[in-house]
C-alpha cells in the first residue's frame, strides 16, 4: 500500500506544481495585460499625451490658417474699397461728361511719351502715391472732365485709374 501512496503523493505533487505553474503563468500574463491597459503604447490612439500633442499640432495649424485667411480678407476688403472708389469716380466722370457735352469731347485717347510714366492716385508728385508705372507707347483713356491743372485723369489698358503728368502724354 505504501507504494500506492508514494505514487499518489507524486501525482498530487505534480498536480500541485502544475497548478502553481498555471497560476503563475496566468498571473504574469494578467499583469502584462493590465500594464498595457494602464500604460498605453506610445503613439496609439489611447495614449492621452500623444492625443493631446496631436490636437495641439492640429490647433496650431488651424490657428495659422485662420490668421492667413484673416489677412487675405483684410487685403480683399481694401481692394474692394479701392474698386468702389474707382466706380464712384467713373460715375462722376460719366455724369460730368454727359452734363458737359458729348462724350467724344470729354474722353480722349493719349499715348505715353516718357520712357516710364508714373500713374498716381492724386494729382501731385508730393502727395500722390504711385499706383503703376507705364512704359512709353501705352495707350491711355484720358477723362478730360477730371483734368486737374497739369494732370490728366486716365485709365490704363490693365484697368487702373489715376493721374499722369500732362507733359508726358500726347493726346490723339
Amino acid at each position: 500500500m505504501r507504494k500506492r501512496r508514494k505514487g499518489a503523493n507524486r501525482y498530487y505533487l505534480l498536480a500541485g506544481v502544475a497548478v502553481i505553474v498555471i497560476l503563475a503563468g496566468g498571473f504574469l500574463l494578467g499583469s502584462r495585460i493590465m500594464a498595457q491597459a494602464n500604460n498605453p503604447v506610445p503613439g496609439s490612439s489611447s495614449d492621452p499625451l500623444v492625443a493631446k500633442s496631436y490636437l495641439d499640432k492640429q490647433l496650431s495649424g488651424l490657428t495659422s490658417q485662420y490668421e492667413s485667411l484673416k489677412n487675405q480678407l483684410t487685403t480683399l476688403q481694401s481692394k474692394v474699397a479701392a474698386l468702389e472708389k474707382q466706380v464712384a469716380e467713373l460715375k462722376s466722370v460719366i455724369s460730368s461728361s454727359s452734363a458737359g457735352g458729348t462724350t467724344a469731347s470729354n474722353v480722349r485717347k493719349g499715348i505715353v511719351t516718357a520712357s516710364l510714366l508714373n500713374l498716381r492716385n492724386y494729382p501731385s508728385t508730393s502727395k500722390g502715391k504711385i499706383v503703376a508705372q507705364l512704359p512709353a507707347g501705352t495707350v491711355l483713356t484720358v477723362y478730360m472732365a477730371k483734368t486737374s491743372g497739369d494732370w490728366y485723369y486716365v485709365s490704363t489698358p490693365a484697368g487702373k485709374y489715376g493721374y499722369v503728368y500732362k507733359a508726358y502724354v500726347k493726346l490723339q
